[in-house]
């Protein structure tokens, strides 16, 4: 029996990666005082699955923390808003959590409830984002997405503050496009 079979129940890793779907897509959204913004999207075969094997991770990390180490404590809640239960990791002494929720067989993540949320609503309006002229046009003429993995990085000239660090034009350019 492996020490994560012992701490864990007997096929914890196979079960969790079961219920994960074989698709996610991550994206970062954004900064905040509290770190970045980002939000995530994976196929959830079981969501009940799910939900008890990262029930059963914090209560095994929890476990393991001395009487001096309490502070580091993940703490694990579930409420429901806007006819969806939301669940919240959140891990002690730092300053940002996990919040996810699920939605038509996805599994929704993001850094607060407001990221899925847009997310959700975003989707629901129908603009998906591998749809948008943008995405399409970053995606080489002959060949559609590859599903091992595709990054598209879309700043919009957020980084234009960067340009004026540079006495190169071409960088300059670069940077603000």
């Amino acid at each position: 029996m492996t020490t994560h079979d012992e701490k864990l129940g007997a096929g914890f890793v196979q079960n969790l990666a079961g219920a994960l779907g074989t698709e996610a897509a991550l994206a970062v959204t954004g900064l905040s005082t509290s770190g970045p913004t980002w939000f995530m999207a994976s196929l959830a075969n079981d969501p009940a699955m799910i939900d008890s094997s990262l029930g059963k991770l914090v209560d095994a990390f929890n476990a393991e923390l001395g009487p001096d180490e309490q502070a580091k404590r993940i703490v694990l809640q579930q409420e429901s808003a806007g006819g969806r239960t939301w669940n919240t990791l959140k891990p002690g002494g730092l300053p940002m959590g996990i919040v996810w929720s699920y939605d038509r067989g996805y599994l929704v993540a993001g850094s607060d409830r407001g990221v899925p949320e847009r997310a959700i609503a975003t989707r629901n309006a129908g603009s998906p984002l591998v749809w948008s002229p943008e995405f399409l046009g970053q995606l080489p003429s002959s060949a559609g997405l590859h599903p091992s993995a595709f990054a598209w990085l879309n700043a919009k000239g957020a980084l234009g503050l960067l340009s004026t660090l540079t006495s190169n034009p071409k960088i300059a350019e670069l940077v603000m496009n």
